[in-house]
């Protein structure tokens, strides 16, 4: 999760369970109270867009790419994404989120946020991960969040109906995101530790 905080309010790329969320919040501002505060969802997976209703009630827009409210308002099953307790595969089937919980803000391919003297360039990945990923760089913090397009340390989940493993590479070459960083750039990703670029 990367946070943007300052006198435009909070603008946040990512978010997990809404409990831990809260708590961590504590001390801050909460619930959102300036207009235009936003979360961004990173693509349309459940892991990453679970809280939207909760942040949205609170006063946040959520915004993301148009496929993910396109994904999110659809019924998914997920092959083989756990192994219970006896080490048991599953699948895991999904209903249509709620109304309250699906993106209030789309864009088709890109989208420009300025905030708190920052300024956030958020840009679509051709299918990969999935196919509603982008990153978002904050260009003077010079930080780059990933979503789900980047597991460090790890091998991605690729969603068998919307990604491209196949294209994984031509999707995200390393010159994609590399030419945007330098030696002192952090790289969010959607699983893993913070990278520091070097």
């Amino acid at each position: 999760m990367t946070v943007l905080n300052g006198p435009d309010g909070k603008f946040m790329v990512g978010h997990f369970r809404f409990a831990r969320l809260a708590q961590a919040q504590r001390g801050s501002r909460w619930p959102w109270q300036r207009s235009g505060e936003c979360v961004i969802d990173t693509h349309w997976h459940f892991d990453h867009t679970d809280n939207n209703a909760h942040l949205h009630a609170a006063g946040a827009t959520v915004l993301a790419h148009e496929n993910t409210k396109k994904r999110m308002s659809e019924p998914h099953d997920l092959p083989v994404l756990y192994r219970d307790a006896d080490g048991a595969l599953h699948d895991l089937h999904f209903d249509p989120s709620p109304a309250e919980a699906l993106p209030q803000q789309t864009f088709p391919d890109s989208y420009k946020l300025q905030a708190n003297g920052e300024t956030l360039a958020l840009q679509h990945f051709a299918p990969a991960h999935t196919d509603s990923d982008i990153y978002v760089h904050f260009q003077k913090a010079n930080v780059i969040q990933m979503g789900d397009t980047f597991f460090n340390g790890m091998y991605p989940y690729i969603d068998p109906r919307y990604g491209r493993q196949n294209q994984r590479h031509d999707c995200l070459p390393p010159d994609k995101i590399l030419s945007l960083a330098d030696n002192d750039t952090k790289i969010v990703a959607g699983h893993g530790p913070l990278r520091q670029q070097s």
